[in-house]
């Protein structure tokens, strides 16, 4: 009853935690989870959107570069039901829509984690390692964040540890239906990421030469196995079609045609796109040497356990070779360390196994009991890694959503001065602080349109200089040059807010030894409403009696960390109100 009741408590504390990060952890870990799955949706949908790698009309010429159609639109399908199914319920606000994503997806993370657990935690049997294998199983630090992502890794990888669940569940008395299911959830995990075909044609290579079973047998579960998989990638081109608006013309004879099938089998065009890139091994994907990944480990997976957790990986894979999860993950690192362009979230279907890493450590070395020094570490680590549990679970990502939100939804808030130095403002990125890291926010925040504007100087006419949602290169560059006189703005023009039509972001930038002289000529009964991304003028509102801070993207403490030029190097927006 007491092993009962401390399972039933951690499974708890995980799935709570699961739930806080759903609506907590805002933003994005990697942009591609808004780009390639959240902006689909948008465009299915029928609003302006910046989707990565689609091709779609701009400017009513359509780009038919079809080797840019790389990305499963399975997912994306499945959001957009749940968005339809959400408007239905007049869930109307694009936050609300997004918490009811990000739960379904951190659901669906979560079952396969308990999943992975039941089917898996007799393989280890002294009670050290079981109860290891339990805590860091529903407790490790990344559980929670990662699973209440919209990434296509998150889908990719769930699946990926059901199927191994199911196999472990049925490997004893496996019939040929079994290996058709088992094909579809592989399958699945395929379709939504399409790297972990390595991993999935490894499984299909163990499952022929390691099962015990004749020759012919082996052959019918592979077959079994594959179709389950045909069956997945047929539903992917089909949601291919529909993603490309395309279904409606779908005839039987294109099925026939050879053109019409390469250029819209997703996966194929993917496989297709990286080899002709040399696997983005060039140019500005910053190409990395072999064994890199362990460095990305090291230095970025929560530091100092990733220590730990390199040495438990490289244990498993030495001892642990007759093991489906070794043929699971060393040939798909091997393959990954060759490809030139190397990203940490690529190596998440090894990382997600290391709680069973860490269980098997602990079972080969067959301790009896711990010793004081070893109980110590174990605590110490536990310790570290439940504060980054707790960290990763409940901070946000991209805070200047929630910043945003706060002016977007605000009725008062519709002209703001944005006030910056020179040496504040990077010459890459926009000033439109709703153009987050030059990504296309339409999807959280609904505009008809954006206007870059600058004002005459006779009669206050305007000149628009850039008109779209999406702020390109070409835009930025219009926007650069605009600053010099100090009179551009954006106009962002508001769809469906009863509340207040647009939103004035003036754009003052001045030289650093003429700032002070500009600040202290602001006239408050004219303007109330001051946002900047710069110390100098953040401190001078700050002791301005008149001002008051009313919302930051991070914690002012922050930002009064001068030590090795900390704050200097932070990105941060902050908004007073000021009045006299």
């Amino acid at each position: 009853m007491k092993n009962k009741i401390e399972f039933r408590t951690i499974v708890l504390a995980s799935f709570v935690l699961h739930i806080l990060a759903s609506f907590l952890s805002s933003g994005w870990y990697n942009p591609d989870e808004q780009t390639c799955i959240l902006e689909y949706v948008n465009f299915k949908l029928g609003i302006s959107s910046n989707p990565c790698f689609l091709n779609i009309e701009i400017e009513n010429q359509k780009v038919e570069d079809s080797s840019l159609k790389i990305r499963s639109w399975l997912q994306p399908f499945f959001y957009f039901l749940l968005t339809k199914i959400s408007l239905f319920l007049n869930i109307n606000n694009p936050f609300a829509i997004t918490y009811v994503l990000k739960i379904v997806s951190s659901m669906i993370g979560f079952f396969s984690t308990y999943y992975f657990f039941i089917k898996t935690e007799n393989h280890f049997n002294n009670k050290i390692s079981k109860r290891i294998y339990l805590y860091s199983s529903f407790l490790i630090f990344y559980l929670a964040f990662f699973h209440a992502r919209t990434s296509a890794e998150n889908f990719g990888i769930s699946f990926l540890i059901i199927g191994l669940g199911y196999y472990f569940s049925n490997n004893i008395n496996f019939k040929n239906f079994n290996f058709f299911y088992l094909g579809l959830i592989f399958g699945l995990s395929f379709i939504f990421r399409y790297n972990l075909g390595v991993t999935i044609f490894c499984i299909l290579i163990y499952i022929t030469i390691i099962h015990d079973n004749k020759l012919n047998i082996k052959f019918a579960k592979i077959f079994y196995l594959s179709i389950g998989i045909l069956i997945i990638c047929f539903f992917d081109f089909l949601t291919a079609l529909w993603g490309f608006n395309e279904i409606q013309n779908l005839k039987i004879e294109k099925l026939y045609s050879y053109e019409f099938l390469s250029n819209n089998l997703t996966w194929l065009q993917f496989l297709l796109c990286g080899i002709f890139n040399d696997f983005c091994g060039g140019g500005s994907w910053n190409p990395k040497p072999f064994l890199y990944y362990f460095i990305f480990i090291l230095l970025e997976f929560f530091p100092p356990l990733s220590i730990i957790i390199i040495f438990v990986i490289c244990f498993f894979w030495i001892r642990g070779y007759k093991n489906i999860i070794f043929w699971s993950t060393l040939p798909y690192f091997l393959v990954h360390s060759l490809i030139p362009h190397k990203e940490l979230r690529f190596i998440f279907p090894i990382l997600i196994f290391t709680p069973y890493f860490l269980a098997y450590f602990f079972e080969k070395i067959n301790l009896q009991k711990l010793n004081i020094k070893i109980l110590s570490v174990v605590v110490v680590c536990f310790a570290i890694n439940i504060c980054g549990l707790i960290y990763y679970s409940i901070t946000s990502n991209n805070s200047e959503l929630k910043f945003l939100k706060y002016i977007y939804y605000s009725p008062e808030i519709k002209n703001i001065e944005f006030i910056n130095s020179k040496k504040d403002i990077k010459f890459y990125e926009s000033l439109n602080p709703f153009n987050i890291n030059s990504v296309s926010n339409n999807y959280y925040f609904r505009f008809k349109k954006i206007n870059l504007v600058e004002e005459k100087d006779e009669n206050k006419d305007l000149i628009v200089l850039w008109s779209q949602i999406s702020c390109t290169s070409e835009c930025i560059k219009q926007e650069q040059i605009s600053l010099k006189n100090n009179k551009s703005k954006y106009i962002l023009f508001l769809n469906n807010n009863e509340k207040k039509q647009e939103i004035n972001i003036h754009l003052k930038v001045t030289d650093q030894k003429n700032l002070s002289e500009y600040l202290n000529e602001l006239n408050f009964k004219e303007k109330k409403y001051f946002l900047t991304k710069s110390l100098k003028v953040n401190e001078y509102f700050k002791n301005k009696s008149q001002c008051k801070l009313i919302k930051n993207s991070i914690p002012l403490w922050i930002l009064n960390i001068s030590f090795n030029n900390i704050n200097k190097r932070l990105d941060f927006l902050n908004l007073y109100k000021c009045e006299l």
